[in-house]
């Protein structure tokens, strides 16, 4: 399902772009967007079109659900990535190559979308006190997804895991709902009797927790926001009702696009101007850092309002400054661009600040006006039907 929903994309981006939509020619002017259709390309030959339910193609050729398989942040004791690779079991290779994608590029958003069901599903996904396989076992008596999926008893809801960046989360995930012209609906799936989601949203651990998610993974490694969307009841819709399908997922899916383009961005520079590449920014209170890029660049998407910036690099000063981040005047989708600020960051060298004032506000500046694009993004399509 989302392969073809991807295709559609990809189409609906090259010929709006022609003939010269403004929407899409900015989106394409100021974004890098990178899009894969198909990360297991052995469930795909293996899922029968027009079965709904099936888990037939799930998994790759090895059995694997992918989407179980990256490291998990909680389960290695917060360690970084290396030491999560290093302890973790042998990799499936398609996983590896995603680690090794999200490893090179500095991605800002991603996407992954699934059929099976219809709500926009915000990390965590992993629970982070008893083990999610623990927690399943308690709630339903069986770790078994495709077996909880049809247990009609009533529960005890399960407890949300929320990001620090659960506000950034929320708003990505009930924009794109309240453009689906059904997901937003509680319960918008007739077979699914037993599952309703408010507004069309749920976090992942009060869903169903699990571990191993490559939403929680790049978010957590990463710095990267990443939605998991259910956008088709059926797992493996009929080729016939594709365009329909797309036809209820563009608009949320060009209004996702754009929400890249609010919040901060900017290079991080030394005090001679020159460009820094791997330096360690964080917001305060928001402890989940990223990295400038390769090209000293920087972006992270945050709602408007007041924030406290950070960056440290070995062998300069710790920065930290405060940035307002702006409000739109109007209620207008175009009005997005609007809250966007351009913010340079300017370290001091540890060697070289011995005869200079604190690097407050002057060390920063807002003329960012050649900055590259805006930011790196990529929808990231499982050919799964759950998260």
């Amino acid at each position: 399902m989302g392969r073809e929903i991807i295709l559609h994309l990809m189409e609906h981006l090259v010929k709006e772009y022609i003939r010269g939509d403004p929407i899409i020619r900015f989106i394409l002017d100021n974004t890098r967007i990178h899009l894969l259709p198909n990360m297991n390309p052995d469930g795909s030959e293996l899922a029968v079109e027009g079965n709904c339910r099936s888990g037939r193609g799930r998994n790759n050729i090895n059995n694997h659900d992918l989407n179980r398989q990256f490291p998990d942040f909680f389960r290695h004791n917060r360690s970084h990535i290396p030491i999560a690779l290093s302890t973790s079991q042998s990799m499936d290779p398609e996983v590896q190559a995603v680690i090794d994608w999200m490893s090179s590029i500095p991605f800002v958003m991603s996407l992954q979308l699934h059929g099976g069901n219809m709500v926009a599903n915000y990390p965590y996904d992993s629970f982070f006190g008893e083990s999610p396989n623990e927690r399943l076992i308690r709630l339903y008596g069986t770790d078994n997804v495709e077996a909880i999926s049809k247990i009609k008893t009533k529960v005890t809801k399960n407890e949300p895991a929320l990001t620090p960046d659960n506000d950034m989360f929320l708003h990505l995930a009930l924009t794109y709902a309240r453009l689906h012209p059904t997901m937003h609906l509680k319960r918008p799936c007739p077979s699914n009797t037993n599952l309703e989601f408010d507004q069309g949203v749920i976090n992942g651990a009060a869903w169903y927790a699990f571990s191993g998610g490559m939403a929680d993974y790049n978010y957590l490694y990463h710095g990267c926001l990443e939605l998991t969307l259910e956008i088709s009841c059926c797992r493996y819709p009929a080729p016939e009702l594709i365009a329909q399908h797309w036809k209820e997922n563009q608009n949320a899916l060009l209004s996702w696009l754009q929400q890249v383009h609010r919040g901060i961005k900017g290079f991080v520079l030394d005090e001679t101007g020159s460009r820094l590449a791997n330096v360690s920014i964080s917001l305060a209170y928001r402890n989940v850092s990223f990295m400038s890029s390769a090209r000293g660049e920087y972006w992270r998407v945050l709602l408007p309002g007041m924030y406290y910036i950070e960056a440290s690099k070995d062998g300069y000063e710790q920065f930290r400054d405060r940035v307002k981040v702006p409000a739109s005047s109007t209620q207008l989708e175009s009005s997005i661009f609007e809250t966007l600020l351009e913010y340079n960051i300017t370290l001091q060298s540890i060697q070289n600040d011995k005869d200079e004032e604190p690097n407050k506000s002057s060390a920063v500046t807002l003329t960012c006006r050649h900055c590259t694009n805006l930011c790196i993004l990529f929808v990231l399509v499982f050919f799964l039907f759950c998260k």
